[in-house]
C-alpha cells in the first residue's frame, strides 16, 4: 500500500507575510480578523517609515557636521568681519541728507541680518567692540534681547498652563533661574530613585506588559524553550527566537509576538486561524495602541537630543518634508562667496564702491 506523501510545509516568506491571517475557499475572514489584517499591514508600514526617518535624519545629521557645520563657522567669522568694516559706513549715511534714509535702513537691516549669522552659529559671548556695535545699531543691547526674550518665553509658559487650569506665578524667576526652581515653582517632585539631573536624561521606565501580552509570552516560552528540544537545529532556531520573545516581551510588542507564535505554528504545520475572534477582541487593541505609539515616534523622531545640531533645520509643521538641508548648504556656500567678495573690496582703497551692491542685495526680499 502506497504511502501518502505527508503535505510539504509552507514556507516562511517574511515576517510580513506570516503575520497576515488567508481566507479559505470554504471560510471567509471574520470582521475581526480583517480588521487584525489591516492593523498588522499599518504597524509592519510604520515600522518600516521609523527605519526610514531614522536613516534620514542620521545622514542629515553627517551631513551638518561634516559639511553645514564648518560653512556656517566660517560664515559667522565672516559676518564679524563685515559688521566691523560696515559700521562706519552706517555712521556716514545717518549723517547725510534725509533723501539717503533709505540707505541706511537697509544698510542697518543688513548688519543684523550678520548678528544673526554671528550670534546663532557662535554665540552670544562676542568681543566687546562687537557688542557695542549691536547694541548702537539695535537699539538695545545682547543682555536686554535676551532678558526680553526669556520674560516673553516666560509669559507663554504662564499662559499655556492657564489655559490647563493651572495657576502659578512665574513673574519672579528670572534667567538665572535653576533647574531646581523652576521645578519647585511649577509643584513638580523630584523623580524617585535619584536627583533630577541624571533621571532627566533618562527615558521613563516602560509599563508592566499587559495581562494578555504576558499569557502569550508564557505560552510561548513554554514552546520555544530549547531546552527541551532534542534536535540541534530546531534548539539552535528557538534559542534564537527565545532572545527576541524576550526582547519583545520587554517591550510590551505584541507585533514581534504575533510573529513569533504565527512562525511557528506555520513551521508545524497547524492552522494560521487559530486567531480566533476572542483572542483577536484582546489582540486588536493592543495594535492599535502600538500604532499610536509608532506614530507619535515618527512625527517626534527629530526632538531626540542627539538631532538637536539640525532640529532648526527642520520645518516643525511637516518634518523632515521641510527640511531643506541641501539647500541650506547650496545657501551657505553661496553666500561665502558673496561675502568674501564684499570683504576684498571693502579692504581694498575703494571700499564704498560695494555699498550699493550691498544695500541692494538687503532690499531683496527673502
Amino acid at each position: 500500500m502506497a504511502r501518502t506523501p505527508r503535505p510539504k510545509k509552507t514556507p516562511l516568506k517574511s515576517q510580513e507575510s506570516a503575520l497576515i491571517l488567508r481566507s479559505a475557499p470554504s471560510r471567509r475572514l471574520s470582521a475581526a480578523q480583517r480588521e487584525f489584517n489591516r492593523l498588522i499591514r499599518q504597524v509592519e508600514d510604520l515600522r518600516k517609515q521609523l527605519v526610514t526617518t531614522t536613516a534620514a535624519l542620521d545622514e542629515l545629521l553627517d551631513l551638518d557636521a561634516r559639511k553645514l557645520k564648518p560653512l556656517n563657522l566660517l560664515r559667522a567669522r565672516q559676518a564679524a568681519d563685515l559688521i566691523r568694516l560696515l559700521h562706519p559706513h552706517l555712521a556716514q549715511f545717518r549723517k547725510a541728507r534725509s533723501g539717503r534714509k533709505r540707505q541706511f535702513n537697509l544698510l542697518r537691516k543688513g548688519i543684523l541680518d550678520l548678528f544673526d549669522i554671528l550670534f546663532s552659529n557662535l554665540g552670544p559671548q562676542q568681543p566687546q567692540d562687537l557688542l557695542d556695535i549691536f547694541a548702537k545699531v539695535n537699539g538695545a543691547t545682547v543682555q536686554e534681547e535676551l532678558d526680553q526674550a526669556f520674560e516673553e518665553e516666560r509669559d507663554a509658559l504662564q499662559a499655556a498652563l492657564k489655559r490647563d487650569g493651572i495657576h502659578v506665578d512665574l513673574s519672579d524667576l528670572g534667567p538665572d533661574a535653576s533647574e531646581e526652581e523652576i521645578r519647585a515653582k511649577l509643584g513638580i517632585d523630584e523623580e524617585p530613585g535619584g536627583s533630577g539631573s541624571d533621571n532627566a536624561s533618562s527615558p521613563p521606565p516602560r509599563a508592566d506588559p499587559p495581562r494578555d501580552i504576558t499569557a502569550l509570552y508564557r505560552q510561548l516560552a513554554k514552546l520555544l524553550h530549547p531546552d527541551l528540544e532534542q534536535d540541534p537545529v530546531l534548539r539552535t532556531q528557538k534559542e534564537a527566537s527565545m532572545k527576541d520573545l524576550t526582547s519583545a516581551y520587554k517591550e510590551n510588542d505584541l507585533h514581534t509576538l504575533l510573529r513569533i507564535e504565527l512562525q511557528w505554528i506555520i513551521r508545524e504545520e497547524a492552522r494560521v486561524d487559530q486567531l480566533s475572534d476572542a483572542r483577536l477582541a484582546t489582540y486588536n487593541p493592543v495594535l492599535r495602541e502600538q500604532i499610536d505609539e509608532l506614530t507619535e515616534q515618527i512625527q517626534s523622531a527629530y526632538l531626540h537630543p542627539r538631532y538637536a545640531a539640525i532640529r532648526h533645520h527642520i520645518n516643525p509643521v511637516f518634518g523632515l518634508v521641510g527640511f531643506e538641508g541641501l539647500l541650506a548648504l547650496e545657501r551657505a556656500e553661496q553666500e561665502l562667496r558673496l561675502h568674501r567678495g564684499w570683504l576684498q573690496v571693502l579692504k581694498g582703497n575703494n571700499p564704498a564702491s560695494i555699498l550699493p551692491e550691498i544695500i541692494d542685495f538687503y532690499d531683496t526680499p527673502f
